[in-house]
């Protein structure tokens, strides 16, 4: 992990309990409690050794700890097999 890693989060496996927001050191998780769930933040992490501690606390796998190119090219491949080949 390094610098251009960033936290990505999936609302479909939040089940709101924010206990992201409350370890956030950077207090940028925003819950919402009319959607019952938190919001990731949209800042880079710097923790070159590990996940952030917003990652680490989400037992339900919500939040993951990505590098921006891999994350990317995912992207980049789940578009391309939608589009119809000549």
């Amino acid at each position: 992990m390094g610098p251009g890693d960033f936290v990505i989060q999936d609302e479909s496996r939040c089940i709101g309990c924010f206990m992201c927001n409350m370890v956030c050191p950077n207090a940028a998780m925003v819950p919402s409690y009319i959607h019952k769930k938190a919001f990731k933040c949209t800042k880079q992490c710097d923790f070159s050794d590990s996940a952030p501690p917003c990652v680490k606390s989400c037992d339900r796998g919500a939040l993951t700890f990505e590098d921006v190119i891999d994350t990317t090219k995912k992207i980049r491949r789940k578009r391309m097999a939608v589009i119809p080949r000549k």
